[in-house]
């Protein structure tokens, strides 16, 4: 049974300008209990998927994927900005419909995996 999370995430009024109400999810993961939860809650999820690898975008995806892909044995692929990935990397071209302010590009580390769908 899924537990409802809101509890453990603050909102945080006006921010990032007027009239937005911004998800603060630091205060879920600081709590070992909520984030227990939300892995717990991910990984139950995807119990039945035969997974390669679980692709997390930076940064509030790395600390879920991290834990996500060693919940369920599989491989973490980092998705990043261009130029913030040291190796030898993909990068893939999209539009984004909402984050036009993230560039338009993203790189993904390593190069020997397949590239993934992305979801939209």
């Amino acid at each position: 049974m899924a537990v409802n999370l809101e509890k453990f995430i603050r909102e945080v009024p006006d921010f990032p300008k007027q009239g937005i109400g911004f998800k603060d999810i630091t205060t879920l993961l600081k709590d070992a209990e909520g984030f227990k939860l939300a892995v717990d809650q991910l990984s139950e999820q995807l119990k039945d998927v035969k997974i390669d690898a679980i692709a997390v975008v930076e940064s509030r995806g790395f600390p879920f994927g991290s834990a996500l892909a060693y919940k369920l044995g599989t491989g973490l692929l980092l998705v990043r900005k261009p130029g913030k990935l040291p190796a030898k990397t993909i990068r893939q071209e999209r539009p984004w419909r909402w984050h036009n302010w993230w560039r338009n590009s993203r790189e993904r580390w390593p190069p020997s995996l397949l590239w993934w769908s992305w979801i939209s």
